[in-house]
């Protein structure tokens, strides 16, 4: 069939850059969804209805069903699904002219994801009706023939809502707190991928979520936060680490792509020639701010014990002699306008949410609490095999950071 055809066609592309991994001569841009023009979604509607058309919803469901027990809660989970989006937007590509997958900020929805245009009816479509079938959006009309032949299916976890998730404090977190990669990807797969997958349910919350094109702007969101990641300190790049701590052999192949695990660690590299908005392949995202935070009292402890990459926790003072306030870590914090490292909220802005879509959901009015993020079910946590007692210690944490944040006084900026 064509579509078999062209993904070995995709493959062999990967195997050419096996050896030399030169860097990209042209980079396609990733934008927030909150970035794009008419136009650029005109486009991406023209590249999936092809798609569908032709057959590629099919085999992304069923390829992701097919490896899904090899690929998720393990280190694998972040380079390979980089790698997998990459083929969907390289075949859109291919169909369409302009084609790109954007990504969704989903944390910065965390309080009310609804309150997004993309589940407006002119973009991706609200919620299932009672048969679970999507009635509006782009993929209104599509039909799915896998597992089974039907429609496009989306349950909330809120009934006729979703309720709130991981918030960019808590990816915050994530990011300044992880010592190593699977560190990071832990806290990424529990938090924000699983609260999204959960929150829009139906096909979203299944192995066969590709059906779902919210699926591709999630996960292209994760990729960017692992490129974040990667960016704040030299070490990152390379970092790909188990549970225990042991350093992986990149040089395996991943399944399904006859490609090195090493070939996908470097975005702007090798086939994986593109780039997220203003964030420069190069860049870590340090930049002169504008904006000084007035919001943000938060203490040198939940800073130490939240954010510690954030804190500058070196010297030899002791406990009694040490600042009541944390000293900003220069190598990580870009530089506020008056020439004094910044904040959390500078932090947020400048690594996590630097696109101009958070500039316009930034409250001119802060106030009030910030809600607790819902917890994953236990039916989801068992369809997707995650450890409860794993999931539970990263899970309590995120409720404690928040409880703390809010006893602080700490207004957030979203």
């Amino acid at each position: 069939m064509k579509f078999v055809a062209v993904t070995a066609t995709l493959v062999v592309f990967g195997l050419i850059f096996a050896s030399g991994l030169p860097r990209c001569s042209t980079l396609v841009e990733r934008k927030e969804v909150g970035e794009m023009s008419e136009g650029e979604w005109d486009v991406i509607r023209a590249g999936v209805t092809k798609m569908h058309r032709l057959g590629w919803f099919i085999w992304f469901s069923f390829i992701h069903t097919r490896f899904y027990g090899k690929l998720h809660t393990v280190p694998i989970f972040l380079p390979w699904h980089r790698r997998f989006i990459r083929e969907f937007e390289a075949l859109g590509q291919f169909y369409t002219e302009g084609f790109f997958i954007p990504y969704w900020d989903s944390a910065l929805d965390s309080e009310d994801p609804l309150a997004n245009k993309i589940f407006g009816p002119q973009y991706l479509g609200g919620n299932g009706g009672p048969d679970g079938c999507v009635k509006d959006g782009l993929q209104k009309d599509f039909r799915s023939y896998f597992p089974k032949t039907g429609c496009l299916t989306r349950r909330f976890n809120g009934g006729d809502r979703i309720l709130s998730w991981i918030s960019v404090e808590s990816v915050a977190s994530t990011l300044a707190s992880a010592e190593t990669f699977n560190d990071f990807r832990l806290g990424i797969e529990y938090g924000i991928h699983a609260s999204v997958h959960n929150g829009i349910g139906g096909d979203m919350s299944t192995a066969n979520s590709p059906n779902d094109f919210i699926f591709f702007l999630h996960h292209s969101y994760i990729d960017r936060l692992w490129d974040v990641w990667q960016r704040m300190k030299p070490e990152n790049m390379f970092s790909y680490n188990d549970a225990l701590g042991k350093k992986i052999d990149t040089n395996q192949t991943m399944e399904l792509y006859a490609q090195p695990i090493k070939d996908v660690l470097e975005v702007g590299y090798g086939s994986m020639c593109y780039t997220y908005g203003n964030q420069n392949s190069k860049d870590n995202g340090k930049k002169t701010l504008t904006r000084r935070n007035d919001s943000s009292k938060i203490s040198i402890k939940t800073m130490r014990k939240f954010f510690p990459l954030l804190a500058n926790n070196s010297g030899t003072e002791t406990p009694e002699k040490r600042s009541t306030e944390p000293t900003p870590n220069k190598d990580i914090l870009p530089m506020s306008k008056n020439g004094e490292t910044g904040s959390l909220e500078d932090f947020m802005f400048s690594h996590i949410t630097k696109h101009s879509y958070a500039d316009k959901k930034t409250r001119r009015n802060r106030g009030g609490l910030m809600p607790i993020p819902a917890r994953l079910p236990d039916r989801f946590l068992e369809m997707h095999r995650y450890n409860k007692t794993e999931y539970e210690v990263f899970y309590n944490r995120q409720v404690e950071l928040i409880n703390t944040l809010n006893r602080e006084g700490y207004k957030t900026p979203f």
